[in-house]
């Protein structure tokens, strides 16, 4: 009786941990999935830990979140908790994810950006434009900047 009690206490905490990852409205699923088109293009460049931008809408960190574990900027060793300045290698800010209708669109800054910039220190900026198809979000055109 107890193992059938402990067994259902882990089902259901499984179950609700599962449940915190997946994106509550239609929106926010269409971003999720939008993001794993983004997310599955930057693994071309290396595996990164994606940070909340500033200005990064709530239902688009929400949406990220039930893809991979987004990083508050405050948390970023290094970084200022506002900006990019001390961005370290490996870490990617999510500035932009917004979908309108069958179109979106993704930017976002790759470390490392230097505390002080001097010359072309800035990181790597990322400009996707993404269309839904009937196979789901994919990255339509990439852009980047290296400076």
């Amino acid at each position: 009786m107890r193992r059938g009690f402990l067994c259902a206490v882990t089902f259901i905490s499984l179950g609700c941990a599962m449940l915190q990852r997946v994106p509550a409205s239609s929106e926010e699923r269409d971003l999720a999935a939008a993001f794993t088109a983004v997310s599955i293009v930057m693994r071309e460049w290396g595996q990164v830990r994606y940070v909340a931008g500033a200005d990064l809408a709530p239902e688009a960190r929400r949406a990220i979140n039930g893809v991979v574990q987004l990083t508050d900027a405050a948390g970023v060793t290094g970084a200022q908790a506002r900006g990019l300045a001390g961005l370290p290698a490996g870490y990617l800010v999510v500035h932009v994810l917004t979908i309108a209708n069958d179109t979106g669109a993704f930017a976002g800054t790759r470390g490392p950006v230097p505390l002080q910039r001097t010359g072309f220190g800035c990181g790597t900026k990322y400009l996707f434009q993404l269309a839904r198809t009937s196979g789901g979000w994919k990255v339509e055109k990439q852009d980047f900047i290296q400076c």
